[in-house]
C-alpha cells in the first residue's frame, strides 16, 4: 500500500499537471499545500529551453536563410518574455532585466542558455529541466528557392551516445512497420536495412548491394524495386550522394530517415536503381551449390 504521502503526490500530479519533481517541491515546507510558484517555474523553463531549441535549428548549417531569420526572430520574441520572467520567479529579477543579459540565449541556444542558469546561480532550481545534450544532426537537403546544395555529414563515427541513437532509429523503424500494410517484399527490405544498422560504420546509413539486395530479401528484382521504391517515396530512406563511394562498383549508400530530425525536409525524386535479378527470377549463381 503506497503512504498517505504519496496518495497526495499522485493525486495532486492528476489535478494539476504537475510533474513529480514540482509537486513534491510544491510539499516542501509548506505543509502540504499546494504552491504554485514551483509549478510557474518548472512550465516557464521548459518553454524557455524550447525557445533556445529553436535557435539551435536556426543555426544549423543546412537551415536556409529565409527561415533562419524567421525562426531567430521568434526565439527572441520568446526569449525576450520568458527569460525575465524566470529570473523573477526564481527571485532573481537581475538575471534578465536587460537584453544584453538574455541575448547570448538567442545567439548561442540551448549552450548559451545553460550558460545563463549556471552565470545566475539557477542550476539547483531548473537545471534539471534545462536541456544537457545539443539536437541531433539533421539531413543535407536542398535550399529552398535556390539550386545550390549544402551538404551535411552524416552522424559521425564516434558521436557521443551512438548505441542509444541506434537504438531509437531501431524502434522507429520497429514502430514504423508496425503501423502499415506492406507487400512481403517491402516488409523484407525494411528487415534487412535494420539488421545493416548494426554494423554500419554511420549511425543512420546502411550500405546495399543492386546485385545481391534481390537474394538477401528473397525477391525477384522488379519486387525488389517496387519495395524500395516504396520506401523512398515514404520518406523512409533516401539518396547519401555526399559520402566516398563504396568500394564495390554495384554498391551504394541510403540514409534511414526515422529518426524524426534526420528526416526529408524537401521530396528527393525518385531513381531507379536497376537491381539485378535474384534466384526467384530463375538466375542460377555463379558458384557451385
Amino acid at each position: 500500500m503506497p503512504s498517505r504521502r504519496k496518495r497526495r503526490i499522485r493525486q495532486s500530479m492528476v489535478d494539476s499537471h504537475m510533474s513529480y519533481q514540482a509537486v513534491v517541491n510544491s510539499f516542501a515546507d509548506r505543509g502540504g499545500q499546494a504552491e504554485p510558484i514551483h509549478w510557474l517555474i518548472e512550465k516557464t523553463a521548459i518553454a524557455l529551453d524550447e525557445a533556445a531549441r529553436l535557435v539551435d535549428l536556426a543555426n544549423e548549417p543546412d537551415t536556409n536563410a529565409w527561415y533562419r531569420t524567421r525562426l531567430t526572430e521568434t526565439a527572441r520574441c520568446l526569449i525576450a518574455r520568458l527569460a525575465p520572467v524566470l529570473g523573477v520567479l526564481c527571485d532573481r529579477p537581475d538575471a534578465a532585466n536587460e537584453p544584453g543579459k538574455w541575448e547570448p540565449i538567442v545567439e548561442r541556444g540551448v549552450a548559451g542558455l545553460i550558460a545563463w542558469v549556471e552565470e545566475n546561480e539557477l542550476s539547483d532550481l531548473i537545471g534539471w529541466v534545462i536541456s544537457k545534450h545539443p539536437p541531433r544532426l539533421s539531413r543535407p537537403h536542398e535550399v529552398a528557392l535556390r539550386a545550390e546544395r549544402v551538404d551535411k555529414p552524416p552522424f559521425p563515427k564516434d558521436v557521443e551516445d551512438r548505441a542509444w541513437i541506434k537504438l531509437q532509429l531501431v524502434a522507429s523503424c520497429t514502430r514504423w512497420l508496425r503501423r502499415r500494410e506492406l507487400s512481403s517484399a517491402t516488409r523484407e527490405l525494411m528487415l534487412w536495412i535494420m539488421a545493416q544498422l548494426e554494423l554500419a560504420e554511420y549511425v543512420d546509413v546502411v550500405t546495399l548491394s543492386r546485385t545481391f539486395l534481390a537474394d538477401d530479401i528473397g525477391a525477384t528484382a522488379a519486387e525488389t524495386e517496387t519495395a524500395f521504391r516504396t520506401l523512398w517515396e515514404a520518406g523512409v530512406i533516401e539518396p547519401v550522394d555526399y559520402l566516398p563511394v563504396p568500394a564495390r562498383a554495384d554498391s551504394f549508400h541510403v540514409r534511414v530517415a526515422l529518426l524524426g530530425d534526420n528526416g526529408t525536409k524537401y521530396p528527393v525524386p525518385y531513381v531507379p536503381q536497376s537491381f539485378r535479378p535474384g534466384r526467384k527470377d530463375g538466375r542460377q549463381p555463379a558458384w557451385a551449390e
